[in-house]
């Protein structure tokens, strides 16, 4: 039991008047030190029940005994006062409604995965695919190859639905080891980077071997031309938008993607889109 504030106070006043018996009861307030007050320094003497510290009194706080003593509260007048260690008095103690706890925020639900299944060697690690040659989660967007990847090699990746190919690394036996997406394919050092795709293919033959390929892949961005007076510098466009004329037309972090006549556009989906074959793009540059 402890007071802190005189809006606590009226609380306990009313409901001791309520529901308490005895004229004088106690409040939880004792101290066995301090005789009529201490002179004033009565609040360094007294304590709380609950064990909190004095930082109120009722202003009509009346001091008449010796120690020990316990501080009461006048029923009638709401005042508090003292009361001697031998009187027998009823005592304030009301269990109050605890407040329940906040709810606990829902964790923000996972992203959908993005790859549906995958058979043979290469390598998946969180939203990439590699060649074989990148053992022990290394098939990341920063990491290299180890060595090279084996003969006779076949995988296959199907995604959940459309993603966007970002090339990081793609070195293949041109005219032999060749990786399919969307019926082309790819060979060589040029890869589907910038590519819409629902699967993936590769294979090796049995005789050169390279350093393979480090593929990562993300839901496509649709391109979005918002006319040829969208983008400038006080009307910044997203990833995705056009047109745009320089990096100062791109939100921070992006740059403006000059294209030339059809020209894709990394980690941007235009196929399919309102943009024209020549429209600028704002991107992200680490799609590059």
């Amino acid at each position: 039991m402890s007071i802190h504030s005189a809006e606590e106070d009226q609380i306990v006043i009313a409901w001791m008047q309520a529901e308490v018996n005895s004229d004088y009861p106690w409040i939880g307030l004792s101290t066995q030190t301090c005789s009529y007050g201490c002179g004033g320094n009565w609040a360094a003497e007294y304590t709380w029940s609950d064990g909190t510290a004095i930082d109120y009194s009722n202003p009509s706080f009346s001091k008449n005994d010796p120690a020990p003593t316990y501080g009461h509260h006048y029923k009638s007048g709401g005042r508090w006062g003292t009361w001697c260690p031998t009187c027998v008095s009823e005592g304030i103690c009301q269990r109050w409604p605890m407040l329940s706890p906040p709810p606990l925020s829902p964790l923000p639900p996972s992203p959908p995965a993005l790859v549906l299944s995958s058979t043979g060697p290469c390598v998946m690690e969180g939203n990439c695919v590699c060649s074989s040659n990148y053992p022990g989660g290394t098939c990341s967007a920063t990491s290299a190859a180890e060595g090279s990847y084996s003969s006779n090699e076949a995988c296959h990746v199907a995604f959940v639905g459309s993603v966007v190919l970002q090339v990081h690394l793609f070195d293949t036996e041109s005219g032999y080891d060749k990786m399919t997406v969307g019926g082309i394919q790819y060979q060589g050092t040029a890869g589907p980077d910038g590519v819409s795709a629902s699967s993936l293919s590769f294979e090796s033959d049995g005789s050169v071997q390279r350093s393979g390929f480090k593929i990562c892949f993300a839901p496509p961005i649709i391109a979005y031309w918002g006319g040829s007076d969208h983008c400038d510098s006080l009307n910044r466009c997203s990833i995705g938008q056009g047109d745009c004329d320089s990096d100062t037309d791109c939100q921070d972090g992006l740059l403006c993607f000059q294209r030339t006549y059809g020209e894709a556009v990394p980690g941007v989906v235009t196929a399919g889109s309102n943009v024209y074959d020549v429209t600028d793009i704002c991107y992200n540059p680490s799609s590059d």
